[in-house]
């Protein structure tokens, strides 16, 4: 079957800007068709793989030298059985210590306590008893308050979704322990189902693995998903100051709240938003955000932590939930996914239903527990935490490297860097037809960056953005650079000029969204699968397979080298990720991720630089600089106050940018936020007026004429340069000093405020 399948608004809603201005848009049919397969006639080895007959074609994996990555697993424990010793007033003995953590489990419940040696506060896995005796949840709820675990897993054939917990009358707990970790085993003699969960202490806390070859399915049940320790942390409200901390947007704070109104079933999402492979059966009530890191926390007073998906990633829901969503209790958690729910559609006359995926998800899962404690204990500090645990993985940039990165990035720290983006053209529907309207020549973008030199801005990063045959249609042939924009030639002249000015020019584009009607791809052979089967398309687009993706990326990165270009800026790498389930073999998203990045690699190898746009995780070590970065929240109802977590964990790292300039929805407040959190400026332009190419261009570009926004960049960019000195700096601090005025403090002690209320801000002191 290969009807378009159900979307959901989640997708719809990150999908209608990439595809409205291509549905609006001529398919232009090329001749010079992309060959799928190696025709007879004389080949030729070029930029590592073949071409024939003077036809390019997409090169294979093993031609880029690449391989999907396979999931590490570790083995389950060999240890021998380990019983409790002696045992504490509530009945737990201690089972590791490593000096600076000291890890206790309760024999009989399995439920845990990890006390800091330093402080002598103790975390728990689930509240203790005395205090649950009033608590008001009855049934399965209050059991679930008293598992360090719920399990959900469905009968064969069937969609209904059942839980079990530690008070599972059928349920065997065994022990093993080896020098540094203890392998909790769990068995449902019922179900014929189980798992096991591997404690280990590490210098900042405590780790917790379910490995992949724990799981146990022996009958007629499968397991959908797992949450582990799901009320680890968790406490009333009357209990302590604290909350709840969520990857919404940048940062988002649930703050415990006797007075909240509740909203819906908490703040729920998946780690990097939909796989857009994955359609549910009904889309009513889809709830949309972008996770992009998938982090959570909880602070108590002085005592924190911060949790952090180390693998399974890619299969994972973030959980937040106030006190009176399920209990009287906050609590944040990890869902991990290990089936997936879907619409399978049986024909066209009746509607999808739900349907459990079969085959499960591998891999094993891991979450770091990282404690904190002091008096400056909260989400700044998670976020350093964070920042050290991607330095640690080799995800960021140590700091031997720090420095000469940002040098290559954004040049001397003295000079404040502009992303600006300067639009082509393109071919889209106008009254009179189907048309090709030319926004900005090389030439004219020659003068568009003359003008802003001579203003004294030295520091220039360009994208050029359609710039391809036609403009932005699609399709797989981009090249020749399109002639009525200048040709090669044209493109090579302005980037000769631009590097005169010491600028560099960097070209954007999407290898993700695709036209079914393109010339030499289809939908068919080249696009993604759904869950069900069906090709996964939208408004006439469709999404190109992984390993197509990144062909054509390899692609392009071989003839913009020739061009001179410094770089790419890889539209949507960064911000999604998707599996592809062709009948003979399924990409996952962790596979597509490593894929992606392996571009990314290639283009700074081959070019210099790679630009991520949104900035998720999983891309941070492929690339020099991020666009767009989220710096906003989604709105969800449980989040009370948004905070810059994941600015802090990047600045000094990797610059980022957020909406450019003149695309704000609200001018004044965004340009104090991008100060505020430390952001680079941004712009994009064209030298026709928008009015002239409103056919043509993507509908969110609506004011973009040059000569109307030359003085408020130049005015803007003198503002930002006040922070010019602040670029390869941490954030050592953030707070609110009061309503609307905010302090962010760098290291060497520099202080920005932002006031607004006034609409100003300050740089003081710094070294």
């Amino acid at each position: 079957m290969d009807e378009q399948p159900q979307v959901n608004r989640e997708f719809e809603q990150t999908a209608r800007a990439h595809v409205a201005s291509h549905t609006r848009r001529m398919t232009r049919t090329k001749q010079g068709k992309l060959m799928l397969a190696v025709a007879s006639a004389v080949v030729l080895l070029v930029g590592g793989w073949l071409i024939s007959a003077g036809q390019e074609r997409i090169p294979s994996l093993r031609e880029m030298g690449l391989a999907l990555a396979e999931p590490e697993l570790r083995p389950l424990s060999g240890a021998s059985s380990w019983q409790p010793g002696a045992k504490d007033g509530e009945g737990y003995a201690v089972a590791i210590d490593n000096g600076k953590y000291a890890l206790s489990i309760h024999s009989i419940t399995s439920a845990i306590k990890l006390l800091n040696y330093e402080t002598g506060y103790v975390w728990r896995s689930n509240p203790p008893q005395e205090k649950l005796e009033s608590e008001t949840v009855k049934g399965t709820l209050l059991a679930n308050l008293k598992s360090p675990f719920m399990l959900e897993y469905h009968e064969e054939g069937k969609s209904q979704r059942l839980i079990v917990n530690n008070a599972d009358k059928d349920l065997a707990i065994d022990y093993q322990l080896d020098d540094e970790r203890l392998q909790v085993n769990y068995w449902f003699n019922k179900q014929a189902i189980g798992f096991s969960l591997q404690y280990r202490l590490t210098a900042s806390g405590m780790e917790v693995r379910v490995p992949d070859a724990s799981i146990r399915e022996e009958g007629a049940n499968f397991i959908v998903s797992l949450q582990v320790l799901p009320f680890f942390g968790a406490t009333r409200n009357e209990e302590q100051e604290g909350y709840l901390f969520v990857p919404d947007g940048p940062g988002g704070l649930i703050y415990f709240d006797a007075d909240r109104t509740i909203a819906g079933r908490g703040y729920r999402y998946n780690a990097y938003g939909e796989d857009w492979t994955i359609r549910a059966a009904s889309t009513e009530n889809v709830r949309e955000s972008l996770v992009t890191y998938p982090v959570f926390g909880i602070k108590h007073r002085d005592e924190a932590f911060v949790a952090v998906l180390k693998e399974g990633r890619f299969e994972s829901r973030i959980k937040g939930q106030p006190a009176g969503i399920v209990s009287s209790y906050n609590t944040a958690v990890a869902e991990w996914i290990y089936r997936e729910e879907y619409g399978q559609k049986l024909s066209k006359l009746t509607p999808p239903i739900n349907t459990i995926q079969k085959e499960r998800i591998s891999g094993d899962r891991v979450i770091e527990y990282r404690l904190l404690d002091g008096k400056g204990a909260g989400y700044v500090q998670m976020a350093h935490s964070y920042r050290e645990y991607l330095q640690e993985a080799g995800e960021l940039p140590d700091q031997e490297a720090i420095t000469e990165q940002l040098s290559a990035s954004i040049g001397p720290s003295s000079e404040m860097p502009l992303l600006l983006t300067i639009v082509g053209g393109s071919t889209g529907e106008s009254p009179v037809g189907d048309k090709y309207e030319t926004a900005t020549t090389f030439g004219q973008a020659e003068q568009i960056i003359e003008q802003l030199e001579a203003e004294g801005i030295d520091n220039i990063e360009v994208i050029l953005k359609g710039w391809q045959q036609g403009g932005e249609l699609g399709v797989a042939d981009i090249f020749p650079v399109e002639r009525k924009l200048g040709g090669t030639a044209g493109a090579q002249k302005f980037i000769d000029m631009a590097h005169s000015f010491g600028y560099k020019v960097l070209f954007d584009q999407n290898f993700i969204w695709y036209n079914d009607k393109a010339s030499g791809i289809s939908a068919r052979t080249d696009g993604i699968r759904a869950m069900d089967g069906t090709v996964f398309t939208y408004s006439g687009m469709f999404v190109m397979t992984p390993s197509q993706s990144v062909g054509l990326a390899y692609e392009a990165i071989n003839r913009l080298e020739k061009l001179g270009a410094d770089g790419i800026a890889f539209s949507e790498f960064g911000k999604r990720i998707y599996s592809d389930r062709q009948s003979d073999r399924v990409v996952t998203r962790e596979q597509t991720a490593h894929l992606f990045g392996a571009a990314m690699n290639y283009a700074r190898e081959r070019l210099g630089k790679a630009v991520a746009e949104t900035g998720s995780d999983y891309i941070l070590s492929h690339t020099e600089l991020i666009q767009e970065l989220p710096f906003e929240t989604s709105y969800d109802l449980n989040v009370d106050e948004t905070v810059p977590f994941y600015p802090i964990v990047l600045h000094g790292l990797i610059p980022y940018s957020f909406t450019p300039g003149n695309m704000r929805a609200r001018y004044d407040d965004h340009f104090l936020k991008a100060i505020e959190y430390g952001a680079i400026p941004s712009f994009v332009v064209t030298h026709e007026p928008s009015i002239s190419i409103r056919f043509t261009l993507d509908n969110d570009l609506y004011s973009t004429h040059f000569a109307k926004w030359k003085d408020r960049i130049v005015e803007e960019y003198r503002a930002f340069s006040q922070l010019a000195p602040l670029q390869g700096k941490t954030i050592v601090s953030h707070r609110r000093l009061e309503d609307g005025v905010y302090e962010t403090e760098y290291e060497g002690g520099a202080r920005v405020i932002v006031d607004y209320n006034a609409s100003t801000f300050q740089v003081i002191g710094g070294d």
